[in-house]
């Protein structure tokens, strides 16, 4: 049973990396699903902030993490979703964040519309 269960969980993350042109080169990287936020990249500084809603997404207070900037191609980006390498300087405690593109918010901040 339990040997199937992984042969299933190997076959569908093998699937998804594949969707999104992942290479498994990097590793066998745990996925996070956080398609109920809104989310905003931070590009200047290497950060996505996600949210339940879309005013917290300016705010200082936003939950964000480190995208992982040491290599090239960390944003993979499909029709409807997205997966980023994540690396949260957690030593070294990288993973693969999947959020919806509609729910994306492409905005100045605060400081930029003053």
């Amino acid at each position: 049973m339990i040997m199937e269960l992984l042969d299933n969980y190997l076959d569908i993350q093998k699937k998804i990396y594949e969707h999104f042109g992942y290479s498994d080169d990097r590793g066998l990287l745990p996925i996070s699903d956080l398609r109920q936020y809104f989310w905003r990249l931070m590009l200047d500084i290497n950060h996505i902030r996600f949210s339940e809603n879309t005013e917290a997404l300016i705010g200082e207070y936003t939950v964000f993490y480190d995208y992982y900037d040491e290599v090239d191609d960390v944003i993979y980006k499909t029709e409807d979703h997205t997966m980023i390498l994540i690396n949260p300087d957690y030593e070294g405690d990288k993973f693969l964040m999947i959020i919806e593109n509609k729910k994306e918010i492409i905005n100045k901040s605060k400081e930029e519309t003053e």
